[in-house]
């Protein structure tokens, strides 16, 4: 009851100081004007968050007078470190404020939540709890704050967006509070929420004043640090599944806008020669604005203003309301729930116009791929260290159900560097630092197998010599699986990646393939991994009943030809590619009689026979003869 009197206490300070707030923002120059990628079309003042920051603070000292938190650092982390990240917004709204400063104010305040122990012990996902290094816990802290903090900063791009996502996160996240009994971050979040319910009618649009900044900020970091308080408490599954699902919307914004602007920038910095000191130049471009953020794909859709803001709040509504279901299972069903939301949201961005999350556009990751920065051999060495090191600890972890500091520890510690040796040294026997993987086929990857099997027997033989450890057939058991799907995974990944850019442009001209058998699957490959035809097929055409209905290369057989001009009509295809010789000419010719308006033509590839002459003899052979 204390904490709900605070919350409408925030609310009625933060609602009444709006009017003025307006003012000061307007004389000092706190005005976000219209024009370029903006989309207001008024000039709008922007200390919106000196309103909600005010009420938050009076709000919680209301609370604290009728009988607040027993431990004041409940209040001093988010006031203290807010107050950070506020001062920093304040002087950005008035005057654009440089990256470096922004994230250096960010970085501290994230510090002074660690300094008073907020931050990840523990991370809990499908059932299982892993105890954190205190020196990865910090880095992931810091990093967790940051990211939050800036994800509520760039969601800020329609009216009441970030005040009402804040709000909804807010409320969602004492809910699951209230549900742990830590009353303490509940009451915290209720009377934040209350002052931005106090401000949001103002944002709405359309909008009488902006967040900023200055508000924008400290919602993420209020939020951030708030989900973190609460694994000092033992509910250690917060630092993974629960924040994620209620801080989704801005979450997946972020990564969405970063992801998108880096490769957008690697592609254009230069082909695969360029050095790659003038590629990694691209990362600044993840910190640039633009107009593709998921609001803007809704408004694109043919959303109005408040639509997009609204479908936003119910998408935010939903990862709050999965967040709470996965606290009253006791998470055990967290992890399956963050698999379904991916899968939802790939759905959903597909839906938006993204032809892949992210926009990571295959042919982009090739380059990256592609790129020679350093040597063939000494760079597979790196990844093959890599490599064993990450399915010697994996194994380690799955075997003790992720414990990490647990006292068989320091023995699997003892045997590491000379197992690790062994494996490495086993794949430079075998030669696979000299394989051009991009051309791998399957020879190549038996030969990986067999020496995944050989390294991780080397391996096993060496740590028992060097350990006592005969009874642990189970550890080099799944140190030799995680190898063997570690390494083709990643050296596969070219193939992969060639894949699926074979029909990453939706420009291309849509064909039918008339012939589905070797002829046609030759032509198939080289329209996929050949640009330059611009031809993309949509299906295959073939006369052989056999064929109906099954697929071909991933590319299904649709029917006779005698059906071509409703199959062009079903695919949108525009043209008939002829595969093969074996079609005789006058079925072609009844074609082009049947659909004289449809462009039909031959691709095909052709064998010339091969006739050896022996090679002509030498004088100096004759003579020695």
């Amino acid at each position: 009851m204390n904490a709900l009197l605070g919350a409408a206490v925030a609310a009625l300070v933060a609602a009444g100081l709006v009017p003025a707030v307006r003012r000061l923002a307007v004389r000092v120059g706190a005005v976000d004007l219209p024009g370029g990628r903006k989309i207001h079309a008024q000039p709008t003042p922007r200390w919106g968050g000196l309103a909600v920051v005010a009420g938050f603070g009076v709000g919680l000292a209301a609370w604290a007078l009728l009988g607040g938190p027993p431990a004041w650092d409940r209040l001093l982390v988010p006031l203290v470190g807010g107050a950070a990240v506020f001062a920093a917004g304040l002087r950005d709204d008035v005057r654009p404020l440089a990256p470096g400063p922004k994230f250096a104010a960010q970085t501290l305040a994230a510090l002074w939540a660690l300094a008073f122990g907020w931050g990840f012990q523990q991370i809990s996902l499908f059932g299982t709890t892993w105890t954190l290094p205190p020196a990865l816990a910090a880095l992931l802290t810091v990093l967790w704050i940051v990211g939050v903090t800036n994800a509520f900063n760039l969601v800020d791009g329609l009216d009441g967006l970030a005040a009402g996502v804040g709000l909804i996160s807010a409320i969602g996240m004492a809910a699951v509070f209230a549900l742990l009994g830590d009353t303490d971050n509940a009451a915290v979040l209720l009377v934040f929420a209350g002052a931005l319910l106090g401000f949001l009618p103002f944002n709405f649009h359309p909008a009488k004043i902006f967040l900023g900044d200055s508000g924008s900020l400290v919602v993420g970091y209020v939020l951030a640090v708030s989900a973190l308080g609460g694994s000092r408490r033992g509910a250690s599954a917060l630092a993974v599944g629960v924040p994620l699902l209620a801080f989704g919307v801005p979450i997946l914004d972020t990564l969405l806008a970063m992801g998108r602007r880096f490769l957008g920038a690697w592609a254009e910095s230069g082909g695969p020669g360029r050095p790659l000191v003038d590629r990694l130049r691209a990362a600044r471009r993840m910190f640039e604005a633009d107009r593709d953020h998921v609001h803007h794909r809704l408004l694109a859709q043919g959303l109005t203003h408040r639509g997009a803001v609204l479908t936003l709040y119910a998408v935010a509504t939903t990862g709050v309301v999965l967040a709470l279901l996965s606290v009253l299972a006791r998470y055990r069903n967290v992890g399956l729930v963050l698999v379904a939301l991916g899968v939802s949201v790939y759905v959903g961005l597909r839906q938006l116009g993204y032809r892949n999350p992210l926009e990571l556009r295959a042919a982009q990751l090739l380059a990256w791929y592609e790129q020679r920065g350093l040597p063939r051999r000494f760079f597979w060495s790196v990844v093959d260290v890599a490599l064993a090191s990450a399915a010697y600890w994996g194994a380690f972890l799955i075997k003790f159900e992720g414990g990490v500091w647990r006292p068989e520890w320091s023995v699997y510690a003892r045997g590491f560097p000379a197992v690790l040796a062994l494996q490495v040294g086993v794949f430079a026997l075998f030669g696979l630092q000299r394989t051009v993987w991009r051309a791998t086929n399957v020879g190549d990857a038996l030969r990986w197998a067999l020496a995944t099997l050989v390294a991780a027997s080397v391996g096993a033989a060496a740590a028992m010599a060097l350990e006592d450890r005969a009874g642990q057939a189970t550890f080099f058991l799944l140190d030799g699986l995680l190898l063997l799907v570690l390494g083709l995974g990643v050296r596969s990944a070219y193939r992969v990646l060639a894949y699926l850019a074979q029909a990453d442009d939706p420009r291309a001209r849509p064909v039918l393939l008339y012939g589905a058998g070797h002829g046609g699957r030759l032509v198939l490959r080289e329209l996929r991994q050949n640009p330059a035809w611009r031809m993309r097929a949509v299906g295959f055409v073939d006369d052989d009943p056999r064929l109906w209905g099954s697929e071909v290369n991933g590319l299904k057989v649709l029917g006779p030809s005698s059906r071509v001009a409703e199959f062009m009509a079903r695919t949108g295809a525009t043209a008939v590619v002829v595969t093969t010789d074996k079609i005789p000419v006058a079925r072609v010719e009844g074609l082009r009689a049947r659909l004289p308006e449809v462009a039909i033509g031959w691709l095909r590839l052709r064998w010339e026979p091969l006739v050896l002459e022996p090679a002509p003899r030498s004088e100096a052979a004759r003579a020695d003869r």
